[in-house]
């Protein structure tokens, strides 16, 4: 989904959505969204949010 699509279902800017994504990526160690998707969707990831 691009950035202005997300913004416009959001309801705020593009600028904001990628501020968002950034800090994502800096967070999580990723580089781009593909990265980010699979680091959320990692097994040991989930074990860590049902118990936390």
């Amino acid at each position: 989904m691009a950035n202005k699509a997300i913004a416009d279902f959001l309801f705020i800017t593009v600028s904001a959505v990628e501020a968002r994504l950034t800090r994502l990526f800096r967070k999580t160690g990723t580089k781009n969204r593909q990265q980010l998707s699979a680091y959320f969707a990692s097994p040991s990831l989930r074990a860590v949010r049902a118990t936390g």
